[in-house]
């Protein structure tokens, strides 16, 4: 890439986190972290040009990218409710392109992450590790592993579903969080929160997903 279009990358970036900003994201972490993260190497090079776009892109498979602003308020909203303002493991579910696990890095101690179409989590942990991130282990898998007996201050869902996986709530910590898109056709982003009498639950926006489904291909 020449110089030229490192500095419009840089620039279209920079006006992406001022779009962030301006339009409700405010974790000042969130925010810078994001900014950190060259979005354009997320996607394939004839779309490029719209990586700093505030728009969700295919990334191949019948999967996308997601919108910033989207990964920016799941970021955000896990930080608003998690017991502690900095959770140390963190469980995703959906590893995607890897753009949602390079913030999630820079914002917690650890990251796992599975993703059940190999092609993508083949793409996502070699790209990954290139730009760097070592605090994450990237695993092939469609949901959480029997034999994985860790527990997760959070889970986040990169896909909807219109049923809390139980499966998935019972990996977390007492007071943890999951934060999914939780629905149909059209879902809420919702707050889940572990405690002693169940959960706790606090719905925010609309948000359109792709559905979360078991099983690897």
């Amino acid at each position: 890439m020449s110089k030229k279009n490192i500095s419009n990358m840089i620039q279209s970036r920079k006006s992406l986190i001022s779009h962030l900003s301006n339009h409700g994201i405010s974790n000042a972490k969130v925010l810078e972290a994001l900014g950190r993260i060259p979005r354009h190497q997320f996607v394939e090079e004839s779309l490029q040009a719209r990586a700093y776009h505030d728009v969700a892109l295919p990334i191949g498979h019948a999967q996308t990218i997601s919108q910033p602003w989207v990964v920016a308020r799941m970021a955000e909203l896990l930080f608003l409710h998690s017991q502690s303002a900095y959770p140390d493991l963190i469980f995703e579910v959906g590893t995607g392109s890897g753009y949602q696990t390079a913030l999630l890095a820079q914002l917690t101690k650890r990251v796992v992450t599975i993703e059940r179409i190999f092609a993508l989590h083949s793409q996502a942990q070699h790209l990954l590790t290139s730009l760097g991130v070592e605090n994450i282990e990237c695993r092939y898998a469609s949901s959480h592993l029997a034999s994985d007996h860790a527990q997760y201050d959070a889970v986040i869902l990169s896909a909807a579903s219109d049923e809390i996986p139980v499966d998935l709530f019972s990996v977390l910590k007492p007071q943890g969080v999951m934060i999914i898109p939780l629905g149909n056709t059209k879902q809420q982003l919702t707050v889940l929160k572990k405690n002693k009498n169940g959960v706790e639950t606090y719905t925010y926006e609309q948000v359109v997903f792709v559905p979360y489904l078991k099983g690897e291909i």
